[in-house]
């Protein structure tokens, strides 16, 4: 247990350095664009990627363990709290630091980013690990089973995949599901629908 507690202290560390160290880049250093290379691009996926990871493996050690059903909807619930309040306060929080010293707005830029994001995942995990419990107490069959056991992860899986393929694009949104590093590459909706719209153009 010692030697865990000193593995969080330094990755505690490690992380507080980092934060300091892009802090000090944004503040002295010319911005830079890591989409404009395919080897930046893959270096957001693999943080997008170790991001989510770690936020997702601590909640499911801290979040209700064990509890699965509290755990989804409490994931939920913060998820989407978070979200409607960062939208709510995110532009008044912009205006009353604008007067701040350059560190100040920095981190105040950076915790408010990092708290939609958590609020993403929160969102994510909920919704997820509430599919997989409907899916299992839907009944398919008479035998117990779970939503990644082989075959039923499969029968789940295009089930949710259909679905919000479906109802993503219908609603003018399915390049909402682009994460890094293909989020990177801004391929839009109206993209796809203009090349729709001009394959059935009357000629």
């Amino acid at each position: 247990m010692s030697s865990l507690k000193t593995i969080n202290w330094k990755a505690g560390f490690y992380v507080l350095i980092g934060i300091s160290f892009a802090l000090t880049h944004k503040l002295n250093a010319k911005p830079f664009d890591l989409s404009t290379s395919f080897s930046g691009k893959l270096g957001v996926g693999v943080g997008a990627a170790l991001f989510w990871r770690g936020a997702w493996y601590a909640l499911d050690d801290r979040l209700y363990p064990g509890e699965p059903l509290k755990s989804a909807v409490a994931s939920f619930v913060m998820g989407a709290s978070g979200l409607a309040a960062s939208s709510l306060s995110l532009e008044s929080i912009g205006k009353s630091v604008e007067k701040f010293p350059l560190p100040i707005k920095s981190a105040t830029q950076f915790a408010s980013v990092y708290s939609v994001a958590l609020s993403n995942v929160l969102l994510w995990r909920g919704t997820w690990m509430l599919w997989d419990l409907a899916y299992e107490g839907c009944g398919l069959s008479e035998d117990e089973y779970k939503a990644t056991d082989a075959g039923h992860a499969t029968s789940s899986g295009i089930a949710s995949h259909s679905l919000a393929t479906g109802g993503l694009f219908a609603a003018g949104v399915f390049a909402s599901v682009l994460a890094p590093p293909a989020g990177i590459c801004i391929i839009r909706d109206a993209t796809i629908k203009g090349s729709i719209k001009n394959i059935f153009k009357p000629k």
